[in-house]
């Protein structure tokens, strides 16, 4: 008789498992996203505007963090150093937030310019740069 009524009590709790699912869940449904209003917004993490870089060696590497936004999506994210390109990013996992993070790793004595350059689809540019030295 236990047997019986665990079994019966298993089937309904299934049953209301199985019909609980069902209930109350929107179909996913494609939103517009509305007008892309601004240009990316460019954060540069490190190296910051006037760090110094300390090492003995003639050659070294910096690790570069650089943080963009945007209202709608990132096209690509282009970096320079002292005008020359040294990193491009065109995929994303967020299509609004990037954080990427890389080494750089012919970084020579002297006054240097990290320029980010962020594109939108929309195509409006920022570009913001800071100056450091080692």
């Amino acid at each position: 008789m236990m047997k019986t009524v665990k079994y019966i009590l298993s089937i309904i709790f299934v049953a209301f498992l199985m019909n609980a699912c069902n209930n109350g869940i929107d179909d996913i449904t494609q939103v517009n996203p509305g007008a892309d209003e601004t240009a990316p917004s460019i954060s540069i993490v490190y190296p910051t505007e006037g760090t110094e870089i300390k090492v003995f060696e003639d050659v070294t590497s910096i690790e570069i963090e650089i943080k963009v936004t945007d209202d709608i999506e990132i096209k690509d994210i282009k970096v320079q150093m002292d005008g020359n390109q040294i990193a491009l990013f065109d995929s994303f996992t967020d299509y609004r937030i990037a954080i990427e993070k890389f080494t750089f790793d012919n970084l020579t004595d002297g006054d240097h310019k990290l320029t980010v350059v962020a594109t939108d689809l929309e195509g409006k540019t920022t570009t913001k740069e800071v100056n450091f030295k080692k």
